[in-house]
């Protein structure tokens, strides 16, 4: 009878001593695996234990402070995308644009009078050189607001006065190789201006070459705006990354000490 009575004994130990420590040590262990796999909804419920309670109320808070974070670097990341898509809209559209004014004046042969309104209003700068002296013979209204300058300031101008000298050298043994120049990027001489040039001769007299400028320093402008946005919002999700994973080591530190204390209190 005092066996049976010890092994009661015993046998109620130990189921109190697992309801105490293993049952809420093993329900912390589920958590953590659940929110392990992206479960930010799930919450830590222990049963009413001094011992325990702490860790209940500590594991809570980890999981909403990291759902929030969660959510955060969801957005910052939506950001970065949707500025990025902004700016290859923007790059495509422009590329777009270019190509389909290359080959409209490639081939494409209309009228004098036609010919005339397209170039004197169309939306980029347009100009005609001779291909032997690199004069200015025509040009339009977009050119001069692009080089703001008058008109008496286009007498006796050449391509030089507009690029650099190596650059001219260089768009000009394109041309001769290629025939045509398309989408080439070059900065004006003496503005702080990037650009856009296509380069073809005239069908009807190939003496003379039509140069269409466009000016895309704006563009520039916003594409490396956009990409230092995009790269301040990745090291932003970056110090928010490492931040949690300096709070999420000092919550396991605190859960250890806590669960330690409560073994050596059981």
């Amino acid at each position: 009878i005092f066996i049976i009575i010890v092994m009661v004994i015993i046998f109620a130990m130990v189921t109190l001593i697992s309801k105490i420590i293993y049952f809420p040590i093993n329900r912390t262990v589920e958590g953590l695996k659940k929110v392990d796999e992206g479960n930010f909804n799930h919450r830590l419920k222990l049963e009413k234990n001094d011992e325990f309670k702490s860790i209940e109320v500590y594991f809570n808070k980890m999981i909403e402070s990291l759902k929030g974070s969660s959510l955060e670097n969801k957005r910052y990341l939506q950001e970065i995308t949707e500025k990025n898509d902004e700016l290859e809209a923007a790059y495509n559209e422009m590329m777009s644009i270019n190509e389909t004014l290359a080959e409209t004046l490639r081939d494409f042969e209309i009228s004098e009078n036609k010919y005339r309104n397209i170039f004197n209003y169309a939306p980029d700068g347009m100009i005609i050189i001779n291909s032997t002296t690199m004069r200015i013979e025509e040009f339009n209204r977009e050119f001069l607001n692009i080089m703001e300058i008058e008109v008496v300031d286009v007498v006796n101008m050449v391509l030089e006065d507009i690029f650099e000298q190596e650059d001219v050298k260089m768009i000009l043994e394109k041309l001769k190789n290629q025939g045509v120049v398309y989408n080439q990027e070059i900065f004006l001489k003496n503005i702080k201006k990037e650009t856009i040039i296509s380069m073809i001769p005239l069908e009807h007299n190939r003496e003379y070459v039509q140069v269409v400028i466009k000016d895309i320093t704006q563009i520039k402008k916003l594409q490396v705006e956009l990409e230092n946005y995009a790269k301040s919002l990745e090291m932003k999700v970056k110090d928010r990354t490492k931040e949690l994973e300096k709070a999420n080591d000092k919550i396991r530190t605190q859960q250890e000490e806590l669960i330690k204390d409560a073994y050596n209190r059981g």
